[in-house]
């Protein structure tokens, strides 16, 4: 019973541009989230050149 109150209240279907279309979002979406992920896997232990210890203000000439 819980089912069927959860499935669509209409039996529309896709046609094979609209899945396809799908799919391809879908698809590119997974790609560039393993991309960002892996990014952000490969550059763990780098930081932004701003980021350093501060410099002291008598050494710099």
């Amino acid at each position: 019973m819980l089912v069927r109150s959860l499935a669509a209240p209409w039996e529309a279907g896709l046609s094979p541009a609209q899945y396809q279309l799908i799919c391809y979002f879908v698809g590119m979406g997974a790609l560039c989230f393993f991309v960002g992920f892996l990014r952000a896997w490969v550059t763990r232990g780098r930081s932004a050149p701003g980021t350093g210890p501060p410099l002291s203000r008598g050494s710099a000439s």
